[in-house]
């Protein structure tokens, strides 16, 4: 699989969009910004002109203003080729002087209701050219004169419009260059950005049930695609962790149901080889019931398993005194620890109440109880304690056995587990420790095992209230 084409147009595209906005709002910021400087640096040289009128203005000796036309002179032109172009107000407004250059161009009137200088400054258009036009009121007090004037100055934008659109021609001129450097610069990003999605989904696409322990591979763990990596390859251990414990759960619970339809099946084709007699017969069928009891408790455990796995299961949380219960099945379970001489140490104060699903909730104790009994050797002892601890209670099996090695500490607890050590001598599917601990998170417990303080192993409940 390449970089999927669509994407890494999609992906130029939105760069070209992205800077051609950028691009559009720094150059029309430019523009504006030098267009505005341009219109300040002209009213600047209307305010300089109104200063040299100011100064080449001649009065009477009654201190009229003389009216004759003054000719361009080289006080009152501004570089080589202009000259200043200025009309002259009397108080009603009437134009009663104005320059050589201004003799063909009528500017708007003036305007006495503008206070503000800032405000004194327009622009108009004039025989389909536009000018920049500024006045100020000259008082009879600032001159030898005793009237008021209007001085009105003039400067066409002829060359203010030639300098904004020179930069605005080269702008539109250099926008191609950076979105074509942009575009080429995206598809290179793209190109290398995607690439390692690209190996991700190949990896991916070609894992099947044969070919779970193969990883992505991580160039840069500190990198987005990199930790993509990562999380996809802790995903990969965990499908393969289950994968792994279901076809080995799978292939334990066809070996413990294998086992007892096997002997029943040799021990039915023993019986009908031949006639027998009645003890045998009662014989037989008695080792053939046990071999159906123990295929019961192998499809109900692996029932609750499923269920419990599927989260299906609906708990019957009620109060219940689990002190009296556990009495009780402690007192069940005498038989069996008598034939092995095993004596029991209770510590079990009365009225712990609690609220569970019993019909859950005993599987602990008794599974429990019953592991101890089968691996504390004959003579041995099994204390069993309940104490009650702000919010929580806490169940303890000790047994004298040969205790748990730590590497087996986690393991006894999955389904199945067959330990290299001397806890496995016992009989049994290797479901009871897993159900238990199925029971205790149902309840929002914990459950743990350490060594006893002489020898064998001590289970350790705790359940929160």
């Amino acid at each position: 699989m390449v970089v999927s084409l669509t994407t890494r147009v999609k992906f130029v595209l939105l760069s070209v969009i992205s800077m051609s906005l950028i691009l559009a709002i720094v150059y029309i910021t430019t523009l504006g910004l030098y267009s505005r400087s341009l219109m300040h640096s002209i009213d600047e040289g209307l305010e300089d002109d109104l200063d040299r009128v100011k100064q080449r203005l001649n009065f009477t000796p009654q201190g009229k203003l003389e009216l004759y036309a003054q000719p361009a002179s080289s006080q009152f032109s501004q570089g080589h080729n202009r000259q200043i172009m200025y009309l002259i107000r009397d108080n009603e407004l009437n134009a009663i002087r104005r320059s050589a250059s201004m003799i063909f161009i009528e500017p708007p009137n003036v305007d006495l209701s503008i206070t503000d200088h800032h405000d004194s400054y327009q622009s108009f258009s004039f025989s389909d050219r536009e000018y920049r036009t500024y006045h100020e009121k000259y008082t009879a007090g600032q001159h030898a004169g005793d009237e008021d004037l209007y001085i009105q100055l003039v400067r066409p934008l002829d060359e203010y419009h030639e300098q904004v659109n020179q930069l605005l021609n080269a702008m539109l001129w250099l926008i191609p260059v950076p979105l074509i450097l942009i575009s080429l610069g995206s598809w290179w990003i793209a190109d290398r950005a995607l690439r390692p999605l690209a190996r991700l989904s190949n990896t991916l696409t070609n894992i099947d049930s044969e070919q779970l322990d193969v990883r992505v591979e991580v160039e840069n763990q500190n990198d987005e695609v990199g930790k993509i990596a990562q999380a996809t390859n802790t995903f990969l251990d965990r499908i393969e962790n289950s994968f792994n414990s279901l076809k080995r759960f799978t292939s334990d619970a066809s070996h413990e149901l294998r086992t007892p339809l096997t002997t029943i099946r040799t021990q039915a084709e023993v019986l009908l080889s031949r006639e027998r007699s009645r003890e045998e017969y009662k014989q037989v069928l008695g080792s053939v019931l046990e071999e159906v009891d123990r295929l019961e408790y192998l499809s109900e455990a692996l029932l609750q398993l499923t269920r419990g796995d599927a989260g299906i299961l609906k708990l019957d949380i009620k109060q219940h005194d689990i002190s009296v219960l556990l009495n009780n099945w402690v007192e069940n379970l005498l038989a069996l620890a008598e034939e092995k001489q095993i004596r029991f140490k209770l510590s079990i104060p009365r009225q712990i109440i609690v609220k569970v699903d019993i019909a859950i909730f005993e599987r602990i104790y008794i599974n429990i109880i019953q592991n101890a009994i089968a691996y504390t050797p004959k003579g041995g002892e099994i204390s069993i304690s309940l104490t009650k601890e702000a919010q929580r209670i806490i169940f303890q099996v000790a047994d004298t056995g040969p205790g748990v090695a730590d590497q087996d500490k986690l393991a006894i607890f999955q389904r199945f587990t067959r330990l290299d050590s001397t806890r496995q001598q016992a009989s049994g599917a290797g479901l009871g420790l897993a159900i238990t601990q199925w029971a205790v998170e149902l309840h929002n417990g914990s459950i743990s095992v350490t060594d006893n303080i002489s020898t064998g192993a001590v289970f350790i409940v705790v359940i929160p209230i």
